[in-house]
């Protein structure tokens, strides 16, 4: 008897993890929005994301630093690419579990 209880609770244990909530967000595809393309996220809003990469375009910080802090995300620049006078910049920004990432392109 113990033998058929056992593989009924692993069974039970095992779907009751299947669908149990995931706590990662999924990535989300927002396109561009002014001088930043390729914007993605998990845990904000593409709208939030748009509205942040708006304010990070007019941050001397953010433009000059490889790190920056804006609306309370910690941002790292890293040049990815660079073709003749111009570079591809990656920024990452996070807050916690939320992502904003993006590119842009600036003149070296």
């Amino acid at each position: 008897m113990l033998l058929r209880r056992s593989p009924l609770a692993l069974l039970g244990a095992l779907l009751a993890f299947a669908l149990a909530p995931s706590s990662a967000s999924a990535i989300t595809e927002c396109g561009k929005s002014g001088f930043a393309r390729n914007i993605t996220t998990s845990g904000v809003s593409c709208s939030t994301a748009r509205s942040f990469t708006r304010a990070y375009g007019v941050s001397p910080a953010c433009q000059e630093d490889t790190r920056c802090q804006l609306r309370g995300y910690s941002c790292r620049n890293r040049l990815i690419s660079r073709s003749g006078s111009r570079g591809t910049i990656d920024a990452r920004c996070t807050r916690g579990s939320k992502v904003i990432r993006f590119q842009w392109t600036i003149g070296l």
